[in-house]
């Protein structure tokens, strides 16, 4: 694992060919990190090519802002690509040794959180960026909302697969309300997520009906 090149230091060729190999890392949890970045990013173009014209000089400013927290929810997306595949191999090693082990004994629950956590907190950057885009949604160029309503579904897929992440290491948490309370609370973001997403792609529907 300590070999293991960050994400964010490889080309797009490279970073698929170590995710096609019979390797553990990267892996679905890098993806999942890769393709929330990828949301935010794609958010990032429509604001953009939102800025500088005359029509929409009035949300100049949020669009400024707005540029600055989807650079950093980006940033966020790829760090937590490399802290996937950190925690992983961490429970990975543990899952290796006999149960009895001592060094696994003591360590073993907070691996297994860890393993929970770093797609949880992919998921709380995908609410980000989906709540985000349904404040811009109605402010930004029209002729990129196809590029939005894009990456609305982006940002729910890489929802989508954290939670597959989160799903498999729950069966490994002993304490059953601890296991209750994280499902819960991770099921309760996808929620919002996919709300947030279906609100995006409306907006985005040139043939739906919309407000004045």
């Amino acid at each position: 694992m300590s070999t293991m090149t960050a994400v964010n230091e490889l080309t797009l060729r490279q970073f698929v060919e170590q995710l096609g190999a019979r390797t553990p890392t990267p892996g679905g949890g890098a993806v999942a990190g890769v393709a929330a970045a990828m949301a935010a990013s794609l958010t990032r173009m429509v604001v953009n090519y939102s800025i500088g014209r005359r029509t929409l000089a009035e949300h100049e400013q949020f669009h400024r802002a707005s540029l600055e927290e989807l650079q950093q929810l980006e940033s966020r997306a790829l760090d937590l690509a490399d802290e996937d595949a950190r925690a992983y191999a961490k429970f990975n090693a543990l899952w290796k040794l006999d149960q009895a082990d001592p060094h696994r004994t003591r360590e073993w629950d907070a691996a297994v959180l860890e393993a929970i956590e770093v797609p949880r907190r992919v998921m709380q950057v995908c609410l980000d960026i989906t709540n985000l885009q349904i404040e811009l949604v109605r402010t930004v160029n029209k002729s990129l909302k196809s590029d939005l309503a894009i990456a609305g579904i982006l940002a729910h897929a890489a929802a989508q697969a954290a939670m597959w992440n989160v799903r498999v290491n729950l069966a490994h948490v002993d304490d059953d309300k601890r296991r209750l309370k994280l499902q819960t609370d991770c099921v309760g973001l996808l929620d919002r997520i996919e709300t947030s997403r279906k609100e995006v792609e409306l907006q985005c529907d040139p043939d739906a009906p919309h407000e004045a």
